[in-house]
This record gives C-alpha cells, sequence and structure tokens, in this order.
C-alpha cells in the first residue's frame, strides 16, 4: 500500500478495533498515516456497548470510483500466498 501511495494512488484503511485487537497496536493507525495513508477506526474501543457484535467478516475496496472488489480477503502475506506458497488460507472475493 505504501508503494502505491508513492506512486500518487490515495490509500485508506477503515479497520475493526474489536475485530484487530489481538494483531493491531495502538500506533497501527499513525505508522499508515506516516507514509500517507488514511487510516480510520471502526467502532473504537473503550465503546463497548450492545452493538458491538455487528460485524461481519466482509471487505470491500474500491478503485477510482468506478471498480469494486469484495469478500474476504485480509492484508496479511499469509492470505496472498508469500508466507505459505501453498496457501493454507483460501478467501473468496468478486470484482465488480
Amino acid at each position: 500500500m505504501e508503494e502505491r501511495v508513492k506512486a500518487g494512488v490515495e490509500v485508506r484503511v477503515f479497520y475493526d478495533d474489536m475485530g484487530s485487537i489481538v494483531f493491531v497496536n495502538m500506533s497501527f493507525a499513525k505508522k499508515l498515516e506516516a507514509v500517507g495513508i488514511k487510516c480510520r477506526v471502526f467502532n473504537p474501543l473503550p465503546g463497548l456497548n450492545m452493538f458491538m457484535n455487528n460485524r461481519d467478516h466482509r471487505k470491500i475496496t474500491v478503485i477510482d470510483g468506478k471498480i469494486g472488489y469484495t469478500g474476504g480477503y485480509n492484508l496479511e502475506n499469509e492470505y496472498f500466498n508469500f508466507t505459505h506458497p501453498y496457501g493454507e488460507w483460501k478467501d473468496t472475493g468478486i470484482r465488480i
């Protein structure tokens, strides 16, 4: 993503605070913003409330307001077969 920012692409990340609690530390958004990636948190902690479980595993990527991808892809090397060349996870997505 950082490479795309350097190429002039506007990159934005919107992540679920509760769903990422084990994987993302407090400086995550600051690190992304330091390299030009706009970052926002969905339902930030400690805002624990009765709506906290109103979540799912879907992701959406929009490119230039014209191309959309949706599905269960995660932004991690193991999902792109970099760290697990034979694929430990097989998420599905579609392009619209």
